[in-house]
């Protein structure tokens, strides 16, 4: 099953650039890990799970905004879930139901 076939609606919804906050922060920090994250992200091999963790407020969200509106321009669909979304062994959204 691929997003095309599943209504992401029920679990999450489509990143788009209107929910990049107009008040972002962009630090040489961020600029650093956008390009690293969206690299990886990029290669042909398949993608694996990372994890952004940190105190409040060191910019995780920001970081995963970034991350996202590089890949938005090379017309990627993100798709933005709450943890709650996810499952222990889930593979794709939608495969544990």
């Amino acid at each position: 099953m691929y997003l095309e076939d599943f209504e992401i609606e029920s679990v999450g919804s489509y990143w788009d650039k209107a929910d990049l906050p107009e008040n972002l922060v962009r630090t040489a920090k961020h600029t650093e890990a956008v390009a690293e994250l969206t690299k990886a992200f990029m290669r042909k091999e398949p993608a694996k799970p990372v994890l952004i963790a940190g105190d409040t407020g060191v910019g995780k969200s920001t970081l995963l905004h970034l991350v996202a509106e590089k890949l938005h321009l090379a017309r990627w669909k993100t798709v933005t879930l709450a943890a709650s979304d996810l499952k222990a062994g889930q593979r794709y959204v939608g495969d544990i139901a």
